[in-house]
């Protein structure tokens, strides 16, 4: 009998089959797989040879490679549901549902794991085992996280016992799953309702823009997304020896979704069918149900998607929950993937031979200035305000009408 030939494993065989959620080096038990990141800034896996036994388990660890794990029997109830606590729900940017979650697993010694801008401005995720440190779980980050050591940190917190809370893109909480293999009682996966991710590179770049705008000063503090400007409003801020900046351009790039991973375009879970024993993300279109609700405090959207789940989310009591038909909440991240831009690939083509302001100005602004841009848009916003409300007059004279003839 011959033996069976061994090969190579084969990761990340295109940039569309693999979201860099680092499964596959942190189950390899010879620690043969480093993550490193692609011309675009992308956290891709890379196989030392030399160190390699070919034993496979970071294929079956990969869910581009052996499929997505299943989970338990699927049951989804859907909540529009905020914090109590008025002022910790501003600062979450949506209605803080992942503080909520944090806060209940810390208070009983757990850890609550999510992304946290660092001090220098860098994502990553990290575990907090304190209500200070969770601070910083709070808001909104358009960049993909630096996941790091995260699910052996994970692994390790829950097999000593801890109640621990996972938060993260759908990619990220199904490659956990996928490593972590069975599902954990003291384990709670929240995947977030996501548009897509930056790189880190394009990220830094752009804080690197705004430093030059600012020699003299130094970088305190960053809001991807101010509350100050309402649950609805989109704009960054920038904080640089206790001033702030408000800018929109980086939003504005994040929106247009040109500088995507690649596989943010054909991403398997922007559906219902969600990986996580919750999603939570932003209640967009509550006004369908309740115009009571569209608190510019913001709502966030609950998804219950299986039993354990269930248990948890009934378990939580610092929130008020109200439950929702989830088909008058069907925003575009919940229907279909990221839309790829026609000019992604000449972005990609351009972005290492200009700097991002060039970049921003060519691709997001098309050439133009940024207030010529914003003007037009503000213009046609109000023409489309101004359209609605003669629609709607309109329409009541034409009833006004129909009611005077039927007397």
């Amino acid at each position: 009998m011959t033996k069976k030939m061994r090969r190579w494993p084969v990761l990340a065989p295109t940039e569309q089959e693999c979201c860099g959620c680092t499964a596959c080096a942190s189950v390899c038990p010879v620690r043969a797989i480093t993550m490193k990141q692609d011309q675009k800034g992308f956290w891709t896996p890379v196989v030392d040879r030399e160190k390699c036994i070919q034993c496979m388990q970071c294929e079956r660890a990969c869910f581009y490679r052996s499929g997505v794990l299943p989970r338990e029997a699927f049951l989804q109830e859907s909540y529009a549901a905020w914090l109590k606590n008025r002022q910790k729900r501003v600062s979450s940017q949506s209605g803080g549902m992942s503080a909520a979650l944090a806060e209940q697993v810390i208070a009983v010694g757990g850890t609550a794991y999510g992304a946290i801008i660092d001090d220098d401005f860098v994502v990553r995720h990290r575990g907090c085992s304190t209500l200070e440190a969770c601070n910083r779980l709070r808001g909104s980050k358009y960049v993909q996280s630096d996941i790091n050591t995260a699910f052996v940190d994970v692994k390790r917190d829950v097999e000593a016992g801890k109640k621990v809370l996972f938060v993260g893109t759908p990619c990220q909480v199904a490659g956990l799953r996928k490593f972590m293999q069975h599902p954990c009682d003291n384990l709670l996966l929240v995947d977030l309702i996501c548009f897509g991710v930056p790189s880190s590179t394009i990220w830094r770049d752009f804080l690197d823009s705004m430093q030059r705008r600012h020699p003299d000063e130094r970088l305190e503090q960053v809001w991807f997304r101010d509350p100050q400007f309402g649950w609805h409003g989109s704009k960054a801020n920038f904080k640089f020896d206790g001033k702030w900046y408000p800018n929109e351009e980086y939003n504005d790039l994040f929106y247009e979704g040109i500088a995507f991973r690649q596989n943010c375009y054909a991403c398997k879970f922007d559906n219902l069918e969600r990986p996580g024993d919750l999603t939570i993300g932003d209640c967009w279109f509550i006004e369908n149900i309740d115009k009571n609700l569209a608190d510019e405090a913001g709502i966030s959207l609950v998804l219950v998607n299986n039993a354990h789940g269930k248990q948890w989310w009934d378990a939580l009591d610092n929130v008020q929950k109200r439950q929702v038909d989830i088909s008058k909440l069907m925003q575009p991240c919940l229907c279909h993937p990221a839309l790829r831009p026609d000019a992604t690939d000449a972005f990609w083509r351009d972005y290492p031979e200009h700097d991002i302001d060039w970049m921003i100005k060519q691709y997001v602004y098309h050439g133009q200035g940024k207030l010529e841009v914003k003007f037009r848009q503000e213009v046609s916003q109000i023409f489309g305000r101004v359209h609605g409300i003669l629609g709607a007059c309109k329409r009541w004279l034409i009833s006004k009408q129909k009611d005077k003839n039927c007397k």
